[in-house]
């Protein structure tokens, strides 16, 4: 049985996950620091979900020749991303400055790589309260103007007032949302893997009622608690979580994940507004003396709040129904977000009110007392959200 497993593994474990695609952001040099701060943190906010980000702070380097530089990454890109304030637009309206060679460069590849039967995708974020007349007016921009655009005033109001790159995280959602109409990566996280190869930071793991859980290292949790977290494996560098569990019928073992964290090691939610699915590579490995093709696995999901009765003091929706099957192989089961889970006030013993998707803070999954008796070890490798799959 471990041979077959060892084969399984060695077939279908990919290589290191790639970057899914290269965006150019592009920002008129002239606009003020809490412009280019936001878009620099838009851009660290798409760096962390394993995009590939050029941006000329981080890019230029000392003595580089700026214009060879800025042509060879606009050729290189998959989309560009062009923050647009009422000064940048003056400075195309004008056809002057570096910023408006910029444009030039963009819509030069992408109408080359139109002729050629490839589009481009050009993304406008306007950064002030821009109408639409002052876009389509502008020869430049005419045929992107009306096509895709965010409207990032509001985030970039509050990322002013409190220098708090929050703001800027749901930008960054709603371009991998509806430009790429591609999955949001909630584990792994790479940067949140650096310093620790053997457990997995952002996560709590425990056990009771008879039921035992293995624990990964101990580390100071962001309110002080000591707490243990899920251990990690790397087959091939590709991160894995791995949760080895002995449940008893009458105990309960839980495994919490947690999405996002601050610069200060705080968690902090993420909104799951416009996504439909949730999906999970896993697969669970019976001890050697069991030949159990499956198990049954729990997950749910909490919500950043502390208003509730008990417990976590969460509001948590319910547990996802039908339970969700790990088998000996990986597979990747498709919960919808909506039809599956119940989010409502009364889907969970301590709600105090309905949870919000737009606050989702972590996934809780495990067993309790309506799962058979059961052991192994369940492996996580991938856990995302997609407007559909």
């Amino acid at each position: 049985m471990i041979e077959r497993y060892r084969r399984i593994w060695k077939e279908e474990v990919p290589s290191p996950s790639k970057v899914d695609r290269k965006i150019f952001i592009s920002y008129s040099w002239g606009d003020g620091e809490g412009e280019k701060h936001f878009a620099r943190a838009v851009a660290d906010a798409l760096l962390a979900h394993n995009f590939d980000v050029w941006l000329d702070k981080r890019h230029l380097g000392l003595g580089e020749h700026i214009d060879f530089s800025i042509a060879a990454a606009v050729s290189e890109a998959d989309c560009f991303l062009i923050f647009l304030s009422k000064e940048g637009l003056g400075r195309i309206k004008s056809g002057r400055g570096g910023f408006t060679l910029e444009i030039e460069k963009i819509l030069t590849v992408r109408n080359a790589r139109r002729r050629s039967g490839h589009d481009t995708k050009i993304v406008i974020v306007t950064l002030d309260q821009l109408l639409e007349t002052e876009l389509t007016g502008t020869a430049q921009l005419q045929d992107v103007a009306g096509t895709l655009r965010f409207d990032a005033s509001e985030a970039l109001a509050i990322f002013r007032s409190t220098d708090d790159k929050e703001s800027a995280r749901p930008v960054a959602q709603a371009i991998i949302r509806d430009v790429f109409h591609s999955e949001l990566i909630l584990f792994p996280r790479r940067r949140f893997l650096l310093n620790t190869p053997d457990a997995y930071p952002l996560s709590w793991i425990g056990s009771g009622g008879g039921s035992e859980v293995a624990k990964g290292s101990f580390r100071d949790r962001w309110d002080s608690d000591v707490r243990y977290t899920i251990p990690i494996v790397n087959y091939d560098a590709q991160p894995v979580l791995r949760i080895d569990f002995a449940h008893n019928s009458a105990g309960w073992w839980s495994a919490v994940l947690f999405f996002d964290q601050d610069a200060d090691s705080v968690v902090r939610p993420i909104s799951l507004e416009g996504f439909s699915k949730l999906t999970l590579d896993l697969r669970y490995l019976p001890p050697p003396q069991h030949q159990n093709d499956f198990v049954p696995v729990r997950i749910r999901l909490e919500e950043a709040s502390h208003d509730a009765s008990a417990g976590s003091f969460r509001n948590s929706i319910g547990w996802q129904k039908p339970d969700i099957k790990a088998f000996y192989y990986f597979t990747r089961p498709t919960v919808d977000l909506g039809a599956d889970f119940d989010w409502t006030k009364e889907a969970w013993y301590w709600n105090t009110r309905p949870p919000s998707r737009g606050q989702i803070l972590c996934l809780v999954i495990g067993h309790d007392s309506a799962t058979p008796a059961c052991q192994g070890v369940l492996e996580i490798r991938k856990i995302a959200v997609r407007l559909d799959v």
